[in-house]
């Protein structure tokens, strides 16, 4: 049931990894609360040094991993160590001062992601959202979570420490819907060293068809489920095969300028020749960020692309979370010492002189390759607020004036709250929407 309520979070990801060094955390750190060890003490810092260096989720992890040596600190473990002379008293301080360091680290982490949360580079992003929100994913995980209570209830001694863990555990999934499979993982701990019968509710089912009747509910939860779809291999629509091939075959100069969507795969696929402009192993307030950020909003793009020397831009043309339109793609169609030169699975820029054997491509490809993005962001479920408006812009460019008018008429429908932002494309076709409250990021 677990594994069911986080699939979506187990997709090729540097995360996978960290789910994997979560559950080893897990196991050392109950494990050190039932027989604390040096060995079991130095094995768990080792893997939140290594976690730490791998994704941001160690932080949360490194709360889940304490907390069970917080709550059940073993003073006589301690003690006993103290008196064994210099040696061993070292090594308390040192494990206090380990610990100090890693909490530290942790809330400084934790207190960046808020922060960004709170107005800055993640408060749009639709992962970061609360789980309540996304109903999909909620029900499952309370299902799951309330699982982990009932088996974690056990007997009375350790209950409430036992609790206490699974409440910060689902607390931990409460708050964004990014971390569901991390927060599952959290209650699974205590739930599994639990001993004795679960609580008692008056029910009288037997444990093989109550797993029956999981197993059943979970395969027809399945068969109903549109994301991810049957099958077994990639989605090459969301993965700039093509574009990555382009430049390497064409010879396209660098330095290149990618968005960070597709910078994952741009470094897979290119062996670091070119190197990437950003990738997801970059985040936060760093140069590359700040650069991306007013580059695609078509706020200092000019100025960018000469600090940077860029030479090939390859993006996609939509913010991912929003389907709204990168408003660099019209400044880029609009400026004549660039030229487009591909548009199949992601769009291509290349700085005049072209090399020898590339050709421009016209406009109209562009602002198809849009109308097809949008449609692979619309395969995915529900549509995003923006992704409408942009297919309405994207028709309008291509002179298509008719799709044009009933896109904007159904966006405007379907998501009012953003008409006043389109207002300039609106009036032109005659649909009303209200004004733009302020600026949008």
């Amino acid at each position: 049931l677990t594994a069911y309520a986080a699939r979506p979070r187990f997709t090729p990801r540097t995360e996978v990894l960290a789910y994997l060094l979560a559950a080893a955390a897990l196991v050392l750190a109950h494990g050190w609360a039932r027989s604390p060890g040096w060995r079991r003490l130095g094995a768990l810092g080792a893997v939140l040094a290594a976690w730490s260096q791998l994704h941001l989720s160690w932080a949360a992890g490194a709360g889940l991993a304490l907390a069970p040596l917080a709550l059940s600190p073993r003073i006589d473990f301690w003690r006993a160590q103290w008196r064994l002379g210099a040696l061993r008293r070292a090594g308390v301080v040192g494990a206090g001062l380990l610990a100090g360091a890693l909490l530290l680290g942790a809330s400084r982490q934790l207190g960046g992601v808020l922060g960004a949360l709170r107005g800055g580079d993640l408060a749009a992003i639709t992962e970061m959202q609360p789980l309540w929100r996304f109903p999909s994913l909620a029900v499952p995980f309370g299902a799951a979570a309330a699982g982990a209570l009932a088996l974690a209830w056990g007997e009375p001694e350790g209950r409430l420490r036992r609790c206490l863990l699974w409440a910060l555990a689902v607390g931990l999934g409460l708050v964004a819907a990014r971390n569901v499979a991390l927060a599952l993982l959290g209650t699974l701990a205590p739930a599994l060293v639990a001993r004795g019968r679960g609580p008692q509710w008056g029910l009288r089912i037997p444990v093989p068809l109550l797993a029956g009747g999981v197993g059943v509910a979970l395969v027809v939860a399945s068969a109903l489920d549109r994301d991810p779809p049957w099958g077994v291999g990639v989605r090459w629509e969301l993965f700039p095969r093509d574009a990555a091939a382009f430049v390497r075959s064409a010879g396209l100069p660098g330095p290149v300028l990618n968005t960070l969507d597709v910078g994952g795969y741009l470094g897979w696929a290119w062996a670091g020749q070119p190197p990437t402009f950003i990738d997801g192993r970059v985040f936060g307030h760093s140069p590359q960020f700040q650069d991306l950020d007013a580059w695609a909003a078509g706020e200092d793009p000019g100025g960018v692309l000469a600090r940077r020397g860029t030479r090939t831009a390859v993006l996609r043309a939509l913010y991912y979370s929003s389907g709204r339109l990168l408003p660099v793609l019209p400044w880029l169609l609009a400026q004549p010492e660039w030229a487009l030169v591909r548009a199949t699975d992601a769009l291509i820029f290349a700085r005049r002189p072209l090399p020898e054997g590339v050709t421009e491509r016209a406009p109209a490809e562009a602002w198809r390759y849009v109308l097809w993005e949008a449609g692979v962001k619309a395969s995915e479920g529900a549509e995003p607020a923006h992704l409408g408006y942009t297919r309405g812009i994207a028709h309008h460019h291509l002179g298509e004036r008719e799709k044009a008018r009933r896109e904007f008429a159904r966006a405007v429908g379907e998501h009012p709250e953003w008409a006043g932002f389109y207002g300039g494309y609106l009036g032109a076709y005659g649909v009303e929407g209200a004004p733009a409250p302020g600026r949008m990021r």
